[in-house]
């Protein structure tokens, strides 16, 4: 559930979930295990998937998921939405960002009345098996070809093995980032994903702003002429002020350009949503 698909103008370059109907083989036995495993998740609670497979009709309490909201201007683009699962606790909030038509800002945060181990999981493509490339540390980063995924807090990274499926009954080998948070009840995961170019380095992430702020302010580097960006969000997604423009919003944008040249986008403020002043304008 709540699926988000980075694309470059060439190809696919991940996904946050594979859905079912493409999933199938020649032995059923194999495609219904296959089905049953946590393999085509989000996010996993306990290890557990968001709901359990069972061939033929489900049975029990399904999982809910509502979207909470979109918003959308010329350069950015917000929307956020909420899964609720039958078999656990904890509560998946997920908020997307897509900037510019540039790169992906992905929030998650589970919720849960008492402690889990929380498994944030993202699905690369064939192309990355034997490739991919993870990091630790205080700054966890994945590199794969075309990719990058930088993370905003230290957790833990590890690549597992998995499959996709790009169409029906063809399965193949593809890697699966998984992030892990444990023994906590309330997780936080910022997860900046950019297509990016054969031997450039990986982009920076920085997060301005704890987990209870009213407002969530990141500063993202390295991505050539584009600069500097500062992003901002309102944590419950309301329209407030966002600290980093003038005025209120749910999200907004300001770029520093390698010349000095600022630009802010925002959604749903009351100024316009695109602005620009160089070093040079009058004030």
């Amino acid at each position: 559930m709540m699926t988000v698909c980075p694309q470059s103008p060439q190809r696919v370059l991940c996904v946050t979930d594979r859905e079912d109907r493409n999933i199938d083989v020649a032995d059923d036995a194999v495609s219904q295990w296959f089905k049953g495993t946590v393999a085509r998740s989000t996010v996993t609670v306990d290890g557990l998937d968001q709901v359990s497979y069972r061939p033929g009709r489900p049975k029990g309490p399904l999982p809910r998921a509502t979207l909470l909201g979109r918003f959308q201007s010329d350069t950015l683009d917000l929307s956020w939405g909420e899964a609720v699962s039958p078999c656990d606790d904890a509560v998946h909030q997920r908020r997307i960002l897509f900037v510019a038509g540039e790169y992906w800002v992905i929030e998650d945060r589970l919720i849960g009345a008492r402690p889990h181990r929380y498994d944030l999981r993202f699905h690369l493509t064939p192309d990355a098996s034997c490739h991919a490339v993870a990091y630790g540390g205080g700054h966890p980063a994945v590199w794969a070809p075309g990719l990058a995924l930088v993370f905003g807090a230290p957790h833990k990274v590890a690549l597992q093995h998995g499959r996709v499926s790009p169409r029906f009954a063809i399965s193949e080998s593809a890697p699966i980032v998984v992030v892990t948070e444990d023994e906590t009840c309330d997780a936080r995961f910022i997860t900046l994903a950019a297509p990016l170019a054969a031997g450039a380095p990986l982009p920076r992430m920085r997060v301005r702003t704890g987990g209870q702020a009213p407002v969530t302010v990141i500063e993202i580097e390295g991505r050539g002429r584009q600069g500097r960006d500062v992003v901002a969000w309102t944590t419950g997604g309301d329209r407030g002020p966002l600290g980093i423009v003038a005025g209120a919003g749910r999200a907004a944008v300001v770029r520093t350009l390698t010349d000095g040249t600022c630009v802010t986008w925002r959604v749903d403020g009351d100024a316009p949503s695109c602005q620009t002043w160089s070093p040079n304008s009058r004030r």
